[in-house]
């Protein structure tokens, strides 16, 4: 015995009927047939619902033959399991996107960490970070369950990638650097900071993207740049992350200027503030 749903005007009603061979196999088919209507789960005639569900299964979702779906249709239309492997797939790329988060998150933080970007293996660096976040997003879903193997590679990627972006003391550097550069006065520097920092670095920056001098920092005084020589070695001369984008377009020779003078003592002898 089965139900089949009869619509009475507005207010539809259950009767029950004896189970004929044509019911039977709509219902091994997974079809829910209603006398007169378009059917509730395959919306297309029933008529059309008793004469296969294939072809059923097709207008209800809009599916083109030939399309990627047609195994899947087919295999339901015929009675058979459908194809489980888009199911696959899809928890493929689930598990992929779960354990890449912390990498992609810090991927997106990155500028506000110039040596790993600034660094000349910076396609390692990426990598090894890569690992670390992978293998503790691992250590977090299985906590005291995580295997060694994973633990280790982790910490091995993270250690590796401070080694990478770890680096000496400006000072000592740049005096290895530029032992033998010429003197370089303040007044040659100074005229490179302002064509290619104050853009950005000034009181009421030119920069439109920029209301506000970044950081607060403001390269205007002559005192102000010297006391921010060895941030201005880091970023300008030694990862050449700035001027960001190097949109001033600072060349090779002008960083090399900087870095010279700061490993001279980044004197301001003579110099004003304009």
């Amino acid at each position: 015995m089965f139900s089949r749903l009869l619509l009475h005007g507005s207010k539809p009603q259950i009767q029950t009927q004896t189970q004929e061979p044509e019911a039977a196999d709509d219902l091994r088919h997974g079809v829910v047939v209603v006398e007169g209507q378009l059917d509730p789960v395959l919306a297309v005639p029933a008529e059309e619902a008793q004469g296969g569900a294939e072809q059923s299964s097709e207008r209800a979702s809009g599916h083109q033959p030939g399309g990627d779906d047609d195994g899947a249709f087919a295999h339901r239309g015929a009675g058979r399991a459908a194809d489980a492997a888009l199911g696959v797939k899809a928890k493929q790329r689930s598990t992929h996107n779960h354990y890449l988060t912390l990498p992609v998150l810090f991927t997106m933080l990155s500028n506000h960490f110039p040596s790993t970007y600034g660094s000349r293996h910076a396609w390692l660096v990426l990598a090894l970070l890569v690992i670390t976040g992978t293998a503790l997003k691992y250590v977090m879903n299985y906590r005291a369950r995580s295997h060694p193997s994973v633990v280790l590679a982790g910490a091995a990627a993270l250690v590796a990638a401070v080694a990478l972006t770890a680096r000496p003391s400006p000072g000592t550097r740049a005096a290895a650097s530029y032992r033998d550069a010429a003197p370089v006065a303040f007044a040659e520097v100074r005229a490179i900071i302002e064509r290619r920092c104050l853009t950005c670095h000034a009181t009421h920056p030119s920069n439109p993207s920029f209301p506000q001098p970044p950081s607060g920092i403001v390269l205007e005084d002559p005192r102000r740049i010297q006391s921010l020589a060895p941030r201005i070695l880091v970023r300008a001369v030694e990862t050449r992350t700035m001027p960001l984008g190097n949109l001033t377009g600072m060349t090779e020779e002008e960083r090399a200027t900087l870095g010279a003078w700061i490993a001279q003592g980044a004197r301001i002898d003579g110099a004003r503030k304009p």
